[in-house]
């Protein structure tokens, strides 16, 4: 284990997620499609939750918040045209990622303790570019804990930079070539099957942290990564020792 321990500190670059691993937010886009269903005259089924992840984890297009939409409005009896359900939808959103999501526990401290170390940080997610500026403009849940952007800067990749979104490995080789870095020199960070996926098809490490959602996954999620932490601080204490 000290050896594996070793290698994590030997890293250059730590590639975070966002959803489910910076922010607690899996549940909320749950409860933002929900709210949409039955505010436009039906109810969601008891496995929408896992009809949701099917469908991310094996979507293949290009414009992911588009079709998803589509889905729901041809399978589900929605009494509003699918316009305005679109204009609905971007509502609730905005108001959910304000108001409700926070961060996950410790997260500001392993980022802060990074970057004190040297390591450099980046951010790869499937969540659009709208979603992340609610986080460090207007959310004060976590601008009261950290300005995310202070530590990711410009490195920061999200649905509209890539082709190919996430269980493609598109984003994170796109990150190792930005930073001119090999795959040794590299750790991602990750809460979800999905990414888990595409951080082993860039053939780059990667570290799991255990979120609830993606409980029924964990076998698989353990045995593609190098380490599956319980919380952030079984990271920090690697990295201080």
């Amino acid at each position: 284990m000290n050896k594996l321990y070793e290698k994590i500190k030997s890293k250059r670059l730590f590639i975070f997620d966002l959803d489910g691993t910076i922010v607690d937010s899996i549940e909320i886009w749950d409860d933002i499609d929900k709210a949409l269903i039955k505010f436009c005259g039906d109810t969601p089924r008891p496995t929408f939750s896992k009809e949701r992840e099917m469908f991310f984890h094996e979507y293949k297009g290009i414009n992911i918040s588009h079709d998803y939409e589509d889905y729901i409005f041809s399978t589900y009896h929605l009494k509003l045209p699918i316009n305005d359900i679109r204009v609905l939808r971007k509502n609730l959103t905005h108001y959910y990622l304000k108001e409700h999501v926070k961060l996950i526990e410790d997260v500001d401290k392993i980022l802060k303790l990074l970057k004190q170390k040297g390591y450099m940080l980046a951010l790869a997610t499937t969540s659009s570019r709208y979603s992340y500026d609610i986080y460090i403009k207007e959310n004060k849940n976590i601008l009261n804990c950290i300005n995310l952007n202070n530590y990711f800067k410009q490195n920061v990749l999200t649905a509209e930079d890539v082709n190919q979104k996430k269980p493609f490995p598109e984003a994170y080789l796109k990150l190792q070539s930005m930073f001119n870095l090999n795959s040794e020199q590299i750790v991602i960070i990750e809460d979800s099957l999905t990414g888990i996926t595409a951080a082993t098809r860039a053939n780059i490490d990667c570290i799991s942290i255990y979120e609830k959602n993606s409980a029924h996954n964990i076998d698989t999620i353990k045995q593609n990564s190098i380490l599956f932490i319980n919380s952030y601080n079984e990271l920090i204490d690697i990295i201080c020792n």
